[in-house]
């Protein structure tokens, strides 16, 4: 369904690869029998267990919520996206690509689809990513993903004929209302007429795929919206208005990727039902429920208590084993899937709501276990909850097997938990409930029915050891280590009584928040009462009372507390105003002027990569370049603040911004030595080898070398271990103190090419022989501190490098360096641009060329990085490229003139005047 297929020709479109499926079928049929496809032999990949597995990321219940997967990518170590344009608006499968970092497991909790317009993209990154890392790559299968396979049998068209004696599904309550039902209200809806009037031609002339499909995901599978979620994810796909795409094509749709072949029939034969890796054990929901009637479900006791550990269905012992447990049921998983294969359609459709009527099909057993009408304790739809949804200890019997067994961590989805994973410790165990799907109710934030926001996070396991880092919805920041005894992270799970509104309560610590600078540890507490969240703050003092049984005084709100750093704050409070201003251009009001912002800072924000991202994450439509170019040209620099109108205004107006662009090309000599500022001259640079940050820290995907040839492509530094190896009170060690703990700091290396300098500057600069290609990384961090309040002391440093001095290792993070690779396109050395004030560095520039923007944007438009240093910063530059060499202006002109070892090309306004009088000089 998400591949490239040819365009249906009745939505006029002439595009060869379009992301929709050939619609030329019947859509009032399961079209055709199953054709061997080959990928139930995917599940010889399915890893049980692995005892070498020592990083692992997971994210679980994705469920269709695009926007939600890739901020999870950008909090993960572990995983990164091949190419740099952001993912968000990814619409062709090659933008999908992800790298799985080396010594990295991931696995994916189960749930791909039913709650957003996503779902195809997700499904074919998933499938995608398990087929490049078949054993590092686990996915779980939800009850979102099992119930998909109902589908074959119940939209063919035996099962429209014989409408009127089709029973509800035999685990829905009694009350649920039936297909034909559903069908006469929408007749009377649809005709006009009382519910006692609908006729029976009524009702077979609304018996469509379409309806049958919509019934079953609004009145069964709880997946109300599902329908125009897809209608819309494939009007964005496609490039076409929503309008375009009508019933027939999104049933096509859902038919085409559960067919041998399609994506959702990839996902069922490469998912799994349990995974343990090193010391964490991975289901969906649960290894323990208390919601089994036990006149239903076998082994289940008077309170509807059962272990779901152990059981395998069709075998009458349980299995004691975790490890050959996990292989067992696993085994029977994949047995059923191929069972649906083989058997997609009834065989004996049902009459009548029971479980003996509804297994007269292929995979049956299996659909059943991923229901509540399962007859055996599930891993998929189980829970452990009190009644008020509140978090319940393991009996100590099973603690001692898993904790015998080597299991050191559970880690689950399936049921919502708040804004961030929930954590459960007892003894050396601790069980991380993960499903973060309505951590904040009726937000819209990414699109209407969204109901997650802004939040993401990342649970990892490290050597034995867990951690959560991610942020709130309110771009709050937490990080903690879920099974530490000691020091400030030992308090999260445990459980406190607190005092609100003379009422005492039990709350849990949820989580802890990342102190701003010098400030003491703050703790979220919460009290869950079905789908109401409380919240509340206290500092570690109080929390530290409160689980020690001391009755505390608290104050408590639904939903999360505000946002942390002025940037992110500024963000959060924003979003709303701007949107109001943008969509309904409704007066001010008291609570907008609070939300006003240095424009500085404004602009630090676009040149950061974690605020680039929040920013992309409160305003998806938001053009971060166009807002800088309008920024600069609006002279805002000067004006202190501005307030919600401001940007709404500024983003509305008519872009009257002409940006242009400027090329400095490297030269082995000046004719005409120059101490004149940009962009008269760009001064020059000194060519050093960092001390302590060497090639072998780099992460970088050195496949597709055709590609890597034309444009960018994205790295990432194990920052974890140049920490170790920096000295203490370095310029580097300091930068990188500024950083979050779990910051994965990633860049850019420009195209490759290959090395064209003389071999003496080659020997001067401990070029090793084999180097055979170069290529320019761009910088990781700004040269100002982004959270720095004082932004008027911030801009009068008179120093553009004022952190970075001749440390070649901060000048490599802060301003970039050129790193060599030998012919297997591996980094071998590394040499950083750092700042030279005299003119005398090796690397030299000549004089400055204009550049026509049209063959920037073509040539160049995706590869820009935005600009990191505050003097061309404050100069009106937006944003700057290497230009490899021999990248030249086409034969219409308008590129770079005798680019022979390359250059750099900087964009923003105000740049072609090259007789303007400024301050400062040797900027890059």
């Amino acid at each position: 369904a998400i591949v490239a297929r040819r365009a249906c020709t009745s939505m006029g479109a002439s595009c060869a690869a379009s992301w929709l499926g050939d619609l030329s079928c019947n859509n009032n049929s399961y079209c055709g029998s199953p054709r061997p496809s080959g990928d139930s032999e995917a599940s010889r990949h399915c890893v049980s267990y692995c005892s070498t597995a020592t990083d692992v990321a997971y994210v679980t219940d994705v469920e269709g919520h695009w926007p939600f997967f890739c901020n999870f990518v950008e909090e993960t170590e572990g995983l990164r996206f091949a190419k740099q344009k952001d993912p968000r608006r990814a619409r062709c499968a090659a933008d999908l690509e992800l790298v799985l970092e080396e010594g990295w497991h991931f696995v994916f909790g189960g749930d791909c689809c039913d709650k957003g317009p996503g779902t195809l993209r997700f499904l074919e990154t998933m499938v995608n990513l398990k087929d490049k890392y078949p054993e590092r790559v686990h996915l779980l299968l939800g009850n979102r993903d099992i119930n998909k396979m109902r589908w074959t049998a119940e939209l063919a068209q035996s099962e429209l004929d014989r409408v009127f004696v089709v029973p509800r599904a035999f685990w829905l309550p009694s009350h649920t209302i039936t297909h034909v039902d559903y069908l006469k209200e929408l007749s009377a809806k649809v005709e006009g007429v009382p519910l006692g009037d609908v006729t029976q031609e009524m009702v077979f002339a609304q018996n469509t795929v379409a309806n049958k499909l919509k019934y079953l995901l609004d009145k069964d599978m709880g997946s109300q919206g599902e329908f125009e979620f897809r209608r819309k994810e494939l009007a964005y796909l496609g490039n076409v208005p929503e309008e375009q795409i009508d019933d027939n094509q999104v049933v096509q749709s859902y038919l085409e990727s559960l067919r041998p072949g399609g994506v959702m029939h990839k996902y069922l034969c490469r998912a799994q039902l349990v995974v343990q890796l090193g010391s964490a054990l991975f289901v969906h929901g649960q290894l323990i429920g208390n919601h089994f009637p036990p006149e239903q479900v076998s082994g289940a006791d008077e309170s509807h208590v059962a272990w779901s550990l152990g059981v395998v269905p069709n075998e009458l012992e349980r299995v004691l084993c975790i490890k050959e447990w996990a292989r067992r049921l696993n085994a029977w998983s994949a047995q059923m899937i191929k069972n649906w294969e083989k058997e997609p359609v009834w065989i004996h459709p049902p009459r009548e709501p029971s479980y003996k009527e509804w297994v007269g099909r292929g995979g049956s057993e299996l659909i059943s276990y991923g229901t509540p009408g399962t007859r055996v304790p599930t891993v998929v739809y189980c829970r452990f909850l009190s009644k008020q949804s509140m978090p319940l200890d393991y009996p100590p019997d099973l603690v001692d097997l898993l904790l015998e067994q080597g299991v050191r961590q559970v880690v689950v989805g399936h049921t919502p938990h708040g804004n961030t994973p929930t954590v459960i410790r007892q003894k050396e165990l601790t069980v991380i409930m993960a499903d973060t799907s309505f951590s904040h109710n009726q937000s819209n934030c990414f699109f209407v029915g969204d109901n997650r926001g802004n939040a993401a996070c990342s649970v990892e396991v490290h050597d034995g050891g867990c951690e959560v880092h991610g942020r709130t919805e309110k771009n709050r920041r937490f990080e903690f280590e879920v099974d530490a005894v000691s020091g400030e992270d030992r308090l999260v799970g445990k459980r406190a009584l607190l005092c609100n509104d003379d009422e005492g309560k039990d709350f849990f610590v949820k989580l802890r928040f990342k102190p701003q600078r010098s400030q003491d540890p703050t703790y979220l507490l919460s009290h869950i009462h079905g789908f109401t969240y409380e919240y509340t703050e206290l500092n570690f003092a109080d929390t530290l009372r409160a689980i020690s049984g001391e009755m505390v005084s608290c104050s408590s709100q639904t939903g999360v507390l505000g946002s942390h750093t002025p940037e992110e704050d500024f963000i959060c409070q924003f979003s709303q105003p701007v949107s109001d201003y943008s969509r309904n251009g409704r007066k001010s009001s008291k609570s907008d002027h609070q939300a006003c912002i240095n424009s500085q800072r404004l602009l630090r924000l676009c040149t950061t990569r974690r605020h680039r991202a929040a920013l992309l994450t409160a305003f998806p439509t938001l053009d971060i370049k166009r807002l800088m170019l309008k920024v600069h040209a609006a002279e805002l620099t000067d004006k202190g603040t501005f307030s919600a109108r401001d940007l709404s205004h500024l983003l509305s107006c008519q872009d009257q911004t002409v940006p242009e662009a400027v090329f400095f090309p490297v030269v082995t000599k000046l004719e005409t030595p120059t101490k004149a500022s940009f962009p008269h001259s760009l001064g020059s640079l000194s060519l050093m080898s960092p001390n302590y940050i060497k090639p072998c820290h780099m992460q970088a995907y050195t496949a597709d070398v055709d590609i890597w040839e034309q444009e960018a492509r994205e790295y990432s530094l194990q920052t974890k271990e140049v920490k170790k190896v920096l000295p203490i009170g370095s310029a580097a060690t300091s930068l990188l103190q500024k950083t979050p703990r779990h910051l994965v700091l990633r860049s850019f290396f420009s195209p490759i090419s290959k090395i064209n300098i003389p071999s003496t500057v080659k020997v001067g600069n401990q070029i090793p022989e084999e180097a055979i290609y170069f290529a320019w990384s761009y910088p990781f961090l700004t040269d100002w501190d982004p959270l720095d309040d004082d932004v008027e002391s911030c801009c009068a440093c008179n120093s553009s490098y004022s952190s970075v001095g001749r440390d070649p290792d901060a000048a490599f993070l802060q301003v970039g360096g050129f790193v060599y690779l030998d012919a297997r396109y591996k980094p071998i050395h590394i040499l950083a641009a750092v700042p030279d004030d005299t003119g005398a560095g090796a690397l030299k520039f000549g004089a400055p060329q204009h550049l026509d923007m049209a063959w920037v944007k073509h040539v160049r438009s995706n590869d820009a990085h935005p600009v990191t240093i505050r003097s061309l910063h404050e100069k009106g530059v937006v944003e700057f490229f290497w230009a490899p060499p021999g990248l030249e202006g086409h034969t219409n002109g308008g590129g770079p003139r005798d680019n022979v070892f390359g250059g750099f090309v900087y964009v923003g306004v105000n740049l072609s005047n090259f007789e303007r009088s400024l301050s400062r000089s040797s900027c890059i």
